[in-house]
C-alpha cells in the first residue's frame, strides 16, 4: 500500500486565506475570485530566489518536485508510476561529461584541435567515417515555408556539414529576427537534433563566412555539457573549413555555400569523405518526472489524455540565458505559470470525474510534471519511451508553457493540426471564453509536446501571444504575472480536457511532417 508523510498535509493546502486589508493583490483576489488567489500563490512559491531557479539536480529542484508530488496527492491523484506505487519517474541528466580524446580528417587535410576544430558535448562518443554532405542551416521548418530538407537528397549515413545561425542577408545579419537577433531557429540543439533525425552519423558545425557577429571567429562547440544527440559532432572554424574544401579540390566555396542556403534549404552530398573520432567519459544524475492519474470509467478508461508542463527552469543561467549566466532566473512564466496550472486543474478535475452519473465513460486523465524541458526535453523524451500504458492508449497531449503573461487577451495554441477536428473543436470552445485562441499550424516553438507528436499522440500547445522580453532572463518574475488571464487559461483547458475524457471518438492523429 502507497503510504507517504507529506510537507504540507491536505486540510492546511484547503484552509482558505484571509488577506491583509488594503493593497492591490486583496483587491484583486476579491474582485476575481478563489483561483486567482491559487495561481498568484503557487508561481509565486515556485518562482521565489530560494528554489534558485528550479535546476534539474539541484536542491531548489528536489523542493519543486516534492511540491507538485505533495499537491498531486491533495488533490486526490493516484501515483502514476511503478504500478501505481509511486509519483516519481526517474530522468537521467547525463551528468558532467569530460573529452578524453579527438581527431577530425578529411582528405589529406588533418585538423588540429583547439584551433581548427574541437569536440561539441551535445553530441555522443564515436568513430565514423562517411562522406560529407552539406545541410545548411539544418531548419526543418523556418519561415515563409524554408527546409533544409525539402529536396530529395537526405542526410542518410553522411557527417552533415552544419552551418551555425540561420539564413542571413549579404551583411551577414539576421533575414529572421528582429532588430537584428537571432531566433529559436539559430539555436545549436534543434540543428544537431534535425540532422541526427535526418540520418546523419556525425555532424559538424561551423560558423559561416560574412556572418555579423562576434562569436564568428570561435569554434562553436557550444556552452552546454549536455548530451543532445547520439551521434559525434564536431566543430570547426571558418577558416579550416574553407581550407578543408580546397584541399579536397571542391568545385564550391563556403561563401558559395551560405549565399544558396540564405535563399533556399537544400541538402547536397560533396564528395568528400572524412573522419571523425570522439571519446567522452560521462557520469550519470538523474531527475525525476512527476505524475499523478485520475481514472476514467468504463471501457475508456484504458485510454489517456495527458496535460503536461515542465517544472524546471535555468538556475542561474546555467543553460538557455540570453546573456545573463551567473544571474538567478526565477522562471515565474517559464514555467512556474504552467506547473501551477496543471496542479489547478488536478484539483478541479478529481471532484469532477467522481461526479459523474453511474454508467459514463471517461478517458483517464495522466497529470505530469515535466524535468529538465529546458535542458533538450529530457524529461518529455523520457516518457515517450518509457510510458505508463502503451503509446497507441495516449488519445491527446495538452502542453502548458508560458501561459502567466497574456497580453491582449491572446494566446497561441499549437499542434491543432495534429489531430482530426481539433481546430473545429477548440474554436467552439474558445467562442465561451474571453480569450482569443491563436491556433497556428506552425510548430517551431519547441517544448514538451514534441516528443508526443514524434509518437503519434495529437498535441496542443498553449502559450503567451505573443513571446515576451523577459524570455530566459532574470526579468521572468512574479509580480509581472497577468494572474486573472491565467486563470481563463486554466478555465479553458478544463473544458478542454473534460471533452477529451468524454468525446467518444478519438481525434485521429495527423502527421505535421507529411504535408510539407
Amino acid at each position: 500500500m502507497f503510504t507517504t508523510t507529506l510537507i504540507l498535509a491536505p486540510a492546511l493546502l484547503a484552509l482558505p486565506q484571509e488577506p491583509a486589508a488594503g493593497g492591490q493583490i486583496p483587491a484583486l483576489y476579491e474582485a476575481h475570485g478563489d483561483a486567482v488567489r491559487q495561481m498568484d500563490e503557487h508561481i509565486t512559491f515556485l518562482s521565489n530566489a530560494f528554489l534558485a531557479g528550479r535546476l534539474p539536480g539541484t536542491p531548489g529542484m528536489h523542493i519543486t518536485e516534492r511540491y507538485v508530488e505533495e499537491h498531486f496527492l491533495a488533490a486526490g491523484l493516484e501515483p502514476a508510476f511503478d504500478n501505481g506505487s509511486s509519483y516519481r519517474q526517474s530522468v537521467s541528466l547525463g551528468g558532467a561529461r569530460t573529452l578524453v580524446a579527438q581527431s577530425l580528417t578529411a582528405a589529406g587535410w588533418e585538423g588540429t584541435a583547439g584551433e581548427d576544430f574541437g569536440i561539441s558535448m551535445s553530441g555522443a562518443s564515436g568513430d565514423v567515417r562517411a562522406e560529407l554532405a552539406f545541410a545548411g542551416y539544418s531548419v526543418v521548418e523556418g519561415q515563409d515555408g524554408y527546409s533544409s530538407f525539402s529536396g530529395e537528397q537526405d542526410l542518410a549515413g553522411k557527417i552533415a556539414i552544419v552551418y551555425r545561425f540561420e539564413p542571413m542577408d549579404e551583411a551577414g545579419r539576421t533575414m529572421w529576427g528582429e532588430n537584428g537577433r537571432w531566433t529559436r531557429a539559430a539555436g545549436f540543439t534543434p540543428k544537431l537534433q534535425a540532422a541526427e533525425a535526418q540520418g546523419a552519423v556525425g555532424i559538424i558545425l561551423v560558423n559561416p563566412p560574412g556572418v555579423d557577429d562576434p562569436r564568428a571567429g570561435e569554434i562553436p562547440t557550444g556552452r552546454q555539457n549536455r548530451q543532445r544527440v547520439n551521434i559525434p559532432v564536431a566543430a570547426i572554424t571558418t577558416t579550416a573549413f574553407e581550407a578543408l574544401l580546397k584541399k579536397a579540390g571542391a568545385d564550391v566555396t563556403a561563401l558559395e555555400l551560405r549565399q544558396e542556403a540564405d535563399e533556399r534549404g537544400f541538402v547536397r552530398p560533396l564528395g568528400i569523405e572524412a573522419s571523425l573520432s570522439a571519446e567522452i567519459d560521462q557520469e550519470e544524475r538523474f531527475a525525476d518526472n512527476i505524475g499523478g492519474l485520475l481514472p476514467g470509467r468504463g471501457e475508456l478508461a484504458k485510454e489517456l489524455v495527458v496535460i503536461g508542463a515542465h517544472i524546471d527552469h535555468l538556475g542561474m543561467g546555467v543553460y538557455g540565458s540570453r546573456g545573463f549566466r551567473g544571474q538567478l532566473h526565477p522562471g515565474a512564466d517559464d514555467n512556474a505559470s504552467g506547473t501551477a496550472a496543471i496542479i489547478m486543474l488536478a484539483e478541479r478535475l478529481v471532484p469532477w470525474m467522481n461526479s459523474l452519473p453511474e454508467g459514463t465513460e471517461a478517458r483517464s486523465i495522466l497529470f505530469l510534471g515535466f524535468n529538465a524541458e529546458e535542458a533538450g526535453l529530457d524529461g518529455a523524451r523520457h516518457y515517450v519511451d518509457y510510458p505508463v500504458r502503451p503509446i497507441e492508449d495516449h488519445t491527446l497531449m495538452i502542453n502548458f508553457d508560458m501561459i502567466g503573461r497574456v497580453s491582449n487577451k491572446k494566446v497561441q495554441i499549437l499542434g491543432s493540426q495534429t489531430g482530426e477536428g481539433l481546430k473545429e473543436w477548440l474554436t467552439e470552445l474558445d467562442a465561451a471564453s474571453p480569450l482569443e485562441l491563436n491556433a497556428h499550424d506552425r510548430l517551431n516553438l519547441g517544448s514538451d509536446h514534441i516528443p508526443f507528436i514524434g509518437k503519434g499522440v495529437p498535441s496542443l500547445f498553449a502559450i503567451i501571444d505573443p513571446l515576451h522580453a523577459d524570455y530566459h532572463t532574470p526579468g521572468d518574475v512574479a509580480w509581472k504575472i497577468n494572474r486573472v488571464d491565467a486563470v481563463h487559461v486554466v478555465d479553458l483547458f478544463e473544458a478542454v480536457l473534460q471533452g477529451g475524457a468524454l468525446i467518444p471518438e478519438r481525434h485521429a492523429f495527423i502527421d505535421p511532417r507529411a504535408s510539407r
